[in-house]
């Protein structure tokens, strides 16, 4: 039950369908868990055009700063080192006409990076979201909002799929 936690993505419609726990136990190697779900209208329409956005978390937006914050750190309950891969079959008769440039954005204590991959029968997304440090100090903040910023503008884009 814990793990079904763990992966929903805050989505009503989220029905895991299976899930592989790698490299558990092994606590000097990161905990690797490859799923497939369903996700039952996601998808947006409009004319011929369909609009899927990869970005079905968004979890380091909850270290948005909050104005009324002061000179409080920002706690974070361990360090982050966190691999997103999202493949999308491409469905039959749909071009892809829009994907998202790719992006980073990184200094040594924080940052993160997304990458597109298109093939004839699938476009998959890679996100690398990394934080080295369990504060971020009123000097950082700065940056740091800088970064989920510019995270937040890229969770904003959708790739674009046209019938042929």
């Amino acid at each position: 039950q814990e793990i079904k936690e763990t992966l929903n993505k805050g989505n009503n419609t989220f029905l895991l369908d299976s899930y592989e726990i790698l490299q558990s136990g092994q606590r000097e190697k990161p905990t690797q868990i490859k799923y497939t779900c369903k996700i039952n209208n996601f998808v947006k329409s409009y004319n011929d055009e369909t609009y899927f956005n990869f970005h079905l978390d968004k979890q380091e937006l909850k270290y948005l700063i909050n104005d009324s914050r002061g000179n409080v750190p920002i706690e974070i309950h361990h360090t982050i080192h966190e691999i997103t891969c999202v493949e999308l079959k491409l469905p039959e008769g749909f071009d892809v006409t829009f994907v998202p440039d790719n992006t980073s954005y990184s200094n040594k204590d924080f940052g993160f990076s997304i990458e597109y991959f298109k093939n004839a029968k699938t476009l998959s997304m890679k996100k690398y979201f990394y934080c080295n440090k369990l504060m971020i100090d009123p000097n950082d903040f700065g940056e740091w909002t800088r970064m989920l910023k510019f995270l937040n503008k890229s969770y904003n884009e959708s790739i674009i799929l046209k019938h042929k």
